[in-house]
């Protein structure tokens, strides 16, 4: 903790210039810069842990001090590229560093809490889940873990969609084009459902094929683990498909700027439906980690069905 504490500050710069590269429609420097980091902690913790190339055996202390490193090195990377690139100098990003601008930290402030908070309460939700499974078994536990990390893998792409939906119909909003505000989140939505739909064919036609990933079918051992994770993986494909719609949603609100009241929807969806379903369903009704991913799922499919609404209202005629 203490060695990758020297790299909190330049990882929270990296996010920032980050956002700003994604906001202007520029991730793949973005991704260059941050697979060529993917690269140097490889080898930064080959080095630091195993003490080779002449330096000490840290141990696992090296991670962190690999880590701290390496989020120096993206950030400092991705520092030289936004000074140096010529297009960017109309933006004046550094311009005005020691002079803070009051307002736009009060309007980074008000946009950005309740999308800390908005993440915080779904991310609450997966952890408790967590907890409520280790109730229920090891076995139960285990197969969980594979199957929301099969789940949380695919998430990654329409996560991206999210956050494309929200730099396109953030843009369209400057630009006063209704139609474009509505072609970006409903493109973002569906490319999101068609990614996700043909995971959960993946998920449903082949779990034993996805789950060799991490166990070996083989073992003995595992065939009770297996099995759990074969019937969850099959309910995870129902949760795909709202997982995707409810990320993309959620963007394209954030692209008008509206963020409090997703918070609101979101606590709504996770605490009172989906913790409550998955409680009851498991405990109360017996069905044990199936009832539980269920739960999830109402959850999810609760934010998909209340955000997709309020973005619909959002941009309804005479709204922008």
């Amino acid at each position: 903790m203490r060695a990758i504490s020297w790299g909190i500050f330049p990882f929270l710069g990296f996010a920032a210039l980050r956002g700003f590269n994604e906001a202007i429609s520029n991730p793949r420097s973005v991704t260059a810069i941050a697979l060529v980091g993917v690269v140097m902690n490889i080898g930064a913790n080959y080095v630091l842990m195993f003490g080779k190339l002449g330096f000490p055996e840290l141990g696992l202390v090296g991670t962190g001090w690999a880590s701290s490193i390496v989020f120096w090195a993206i950030f400092l990377g991705l520092v030289t590229y936004s000074a140096a690139k010529k297009s960017f100098s109309q933006y004046g990003i550094f311009s005005k560093l020691g002079r803070p601008d009051p307002h736009y930290f009060k309007e980074l402030f008000r946009i950005g809490w309740p999308i800390g908070a908005s993440m915080g309460v779904e991310m609450s939700l997966f952890m408790i889940a967590v907890m409520m499974m280790g109730w229920i078994g090891t076995a139960q536990l285990a197969a969980h873990q594979v199957a929301i990390q099969c789940a949380a893998f695919t998430f990654m792409v329409p996560l991206g969609i999210g956050i494309a939906s929200s730099v396109r119909v953030g843009q369209a909003v400057g630009a006063n084009d209704r139609d474009g505000v509505i072609r970006s989140g409903f493109v973002g939505i569906g490319l999101s459902v068609a990614f996700m739909a043909a995971t959960a064919i993946l998920f449903w036609a082949a779990p034993r094929s996805v789950i060799s990933l991490y166990l070996d079918l083989g073992s003995v051992e595992n065939e009770r683990v297996i099995d759990i994770a074969v019937r969850l993986l099959g309910i995870a494909a129902v949760f795909q498909v709202f997982d995707g719609i409810q990320v993309s949603a959620m963007g394209a609100l954030r692209g008008l700027k509206d963020t409090k009241t997703p918070m609101m929807l979101a606590m709504v969806s996770y605490w009172p439906v989906g913790l409550s379903a998955a409680y009851g369903l498991a405990f109360v009704l017996g069905w044990g980690e199936v009832g539980l991913w269920w739960g999830l799922v109402s959850g999810l499919g609760c934010a998909a069905i209340l955000l997709t609404i309020r973005f619909i209202r959002l941009t309804a005629p005479g709204k922008i």
